[in-house]
């Protein structure tokens, strides 16, 4: 068993409370606290990985690299767990990826 596995049960057997957006993927997906816990802090390490390494840099990166790696940031976003989980924490994030990712969404949009 992984140890978020592990944190996200303990957590639920010392009665701790989901935050918003484990409450929320709990009531639309019907998944337990352990699994929305889960799921959030699997979303908050993808999310470091790439405010760290990708969006810093997006704009050392080759424009045919640039190119795909925001044509996947777009993919990822639309519609998915990642896309609720992004609007329900993005204000406890880097406010710079943020805005990076908002723009994208924007530009997607259009």
């Amino acid at each position: 068993m992984s140890w978020e596995a592990i944190g996200a049960i303990g957590q639920e057997a010392l009665g701790g409370q989901p935050g918003t957006f484990q409450a929320a993927l709990m009531a639309r997906a019907g998944v337990t606290q352990a699994e929305a816990t889960r799921i959030f802090l699997g979303q908050m390490i993808w999310w470091q990985y790439y405010a760290e390494k990708v969006i810093s840099y997006a704009g050392e990166l080759s424009p045919a690299d640039r190119f795909q790696a925001d044509n996947y940031m777009r993919t990822i976003f639309n519609g998915s767990v990642r896309r609720l989980w992004f609007v329900m924490t993005k204000a406890t994030l880097n406010p710079e990826a943020v805005r990076y990712v908002e723009d994208l969404l924007a530009h997607h949009a259009n």
